[in-house]
């Protein structure tokens, strides 16, 4: 009996620590997801706006989406600490954002900029070095009149120096031309692979004839189109941060790639879809991006991703 008793205390202490230190591990875990920084500095440069200070606490990771003074939401496109560029920041580091699609007149000094909840919404998450360029734009700059630079992930195969490449999307002009370097973290490297997230030396070719939110493709790889069909999903609670649903014949904002677009979206046989509801959709962009069967995008509304979805169609 006094042997079954001990057995049984020592059971429910190793429970009872095991339960804490799930707790503790947990509340730990939670904690070192939490970023916060207040910006110290802004700067409206020909690439964009960048804000500047020193992470308070938590990390954060290029292309993560945040919040500024919890209304203004953007994506981080390039990072940049006391070391050089860099793929992500920690809690002490003195570090630089370029915001995307953020005027430095919206956001001031001392505004606090923190995680969104969006970043528990994961698609385009796994890359394919073998299929052909698919690299999406998320700035833009000039080194003269003549020449520029655009920057940003390289979502599906590879991209050379001297390559022949076109920039299309958005209702733009396609351009034709080829790559004269690429930058990667920050040394000059002769190619660069899906995953990667690059600066690409463009050659006659003006800054102001680029858009952030075009993709650079092969040569006649890939076209452009406004109007798909997908399948899409209703983000729950915990990936959205609240109740979100998406109603027929509604305007939106659609995520592909890098491009952000307005759009109308139409459901098939419903009114409204709710949490967890699947189902055909059709949409109608606003411009015109790089689109493929299977590609995946987000559904915004007000600044919040409420739905994703996969391209089924495309017209």
């Amino acid at each position: 009996m006094n042997g079954k008793k001990l057995l049984i205390l020592f059971l429910v202490a190793f429970m009872v620590i095991g339960i804490t230190g799930c707790k503790k591990n947990k509340e730990k875990k939670e904690d070192k997801n939490i970023f916060s920084m207040e910006i110290k500095n802004i700067y409206d440069t020909d690439r964009g706006t960048i804000v500047s200070g020193v992470v308070d606490k938590g990390q954060i990771n290029l292309y993560d989406e945040v919040v500024i003074d919890d209304s203004i939401v953007s994506t981080i496109i390039s990072i940049e600490t006391q070391d050089g560029n860099a793929l992500s920041a920690s809690e002490g580091d003195n570090v630089a954002f370029l915001l995307k699609n953020v005027s430095s007149n919206n956001i001031k000094t001392g505004q606090k900029i923190t995680l969104s909840i969006s970043n528990k919404v994961e698609i385009n998450s796994s890359y394919d070095n073998n299929g052909p360029l698919l690299m999406g734009i998320d700035s833009v700059y000039a080194i003269d009149e003549t020449s520029s630079v655009v920057r940003g992930k390289i979502y599906r195969g590879k991209i050379s120096e001297n390559e022949p490449i076109q920039i299309i999307g958005l209702d733009n002009d396609v351009i034709t031309t080829s790559v004269q370097a690429i930058e990667l973290e920050s040394e000059i490297v002769s190619s660069a692979k899906a995953g990667d997230v690059v600066s690409v030396f463009l050659n006659d070719v003006k800054a102001d004839s680029l858009k952030i939110g075009q993709t650079v493709v092969y040569v006649d790889s890939i076209s452009t189109a406004s109007e798909f069909d997908a399948k899409v999903s209703i983000l729950d609670e915990e990936e959205s941060g609240n109740k979100s649903s998406l109603k027929d014949n509604t305007k939106y904002s659609v995520s592909i790639l890098s491009a952000d677009t307005d759009a109308l979206v139409l459901l098939d046989d419903e009114e409204e879809l709710t949490v967890g509801d699947k189902d055909s959709v059709k949409i109608k962009l606003d411009t015109s991006v790089s689109l493929e069967i299977g590609m995946e995008f987000t559904i915004k509304e007000n600044n919040i991703i409420v739905a994703k979805g996969t391209i089924t169609e495309i017209y």
